[in-house]
C-alpha cells in the first residue's frame, strides 16, 4: 500500500509473523524505559498479523518502511519491542481498536530501542492500513478520518484510496 502525507504515497504488503532511520538529530522521548537486551519474551500461541508499509513513495520497497500490526490486543510492551527487533524495522506500530468509538485505535510505536511518544510516518502508515482493512470494496476517492490515540495525545489522520493498494494520508493539525 502506498501512503502519502499531503500528496506522498505508500505501498502495502501483507505478512504474518508466527512470533514476532531515524531522520531526527535528537532522540525521541520514550514512554517507557526498556532494557538494552531484554530477556526473550514468549508471544501469543497464534500468529500475529502485520502489514509491511512503504510511506512517502509511489513504488513498493522504496519508501520509509514499517510494520503495522492492526490487531495487537494482548501483546505486552516487551513483546512489541521483541517483535520490532526481530523484524529489524526501524519502527513498528501496534494498534488496538477502541470498540466504543468508530475509527479510533490505540497506537503504540516502537523502534529498535523502545517505545516512542510520537513518530509521524508510522501514524500515516497505520491510518492507510486501517482504511485498506475497513472495506475492501472501498471506492477510490472516499475519505476516512482515523483517531490514533498515543500515550501523550490523539492524532487524527485523513486517508483516501488513490488506486490499488495505494492511499494518500494527511495528518489533521489542530487536534490533540
Amino acid at each position: 500500500m502506498s501512503v502519502s502525507k499531503s500528496g506522498d504515497s505508500a505501498n502495502l504488503t501483507h505478512a504474518t509473523a508466527d512470533t514476532p532511520k531515524r531522520r531526527h538529530a535528537e532522540a525521541p522521548k520514550r514512554t517507557s524505559p526498556m532494557p538494552a537486551h531484554p530477556r526473550p519474551v514468549p508471544l501469543k500461541e497464534h500468529p500475529v498479523r502485520y502489514l509491511h508499509v512503504d510511506v512517502f513513495t509511489g513504488r513498493p520497497y522504496t519508501g520509509n518502511s514499517l510494520a503495522v500490526f492492526p490487531e495487537a490486543q494482548g501483546l505486552t510492551a516487551a513483546q512489541m519491542l521483541a517483535i520490532t527487533r526481530e523484524l529489524r524495522h526501524f519502527e513498528s506500530v501496534f494498534l488496538t481498536q477502541d470498540l466504543a468509538r468508530p475509527r479510533t485505535h490505540r497506537a503504540r510505536i516502537f523502534d529498535l530501542a523502545g517505545e516512542l511518544d510520537f513518530a509521524g510516518h508510522p501514524l500515516i502508515g497505520a491510518a492507510a492500513v486501517l482504511h485498506a482493512l475497513e472495506d475492501v470494496r472501498d471506492t477510490t476517492g472516499q475519505e476516512a478520518v482515523w483517531a490514533l490515540r498515543l500515550t501523550a495525545r490523539t492524532v487524527r489522520v485523513a486517508t483516501r484510496r488513490s488506486g490499488p493498494r495505494r492511499y494518500e494520508s494527511t495528518r489533521r493539525h489542530g487536534h490533540r
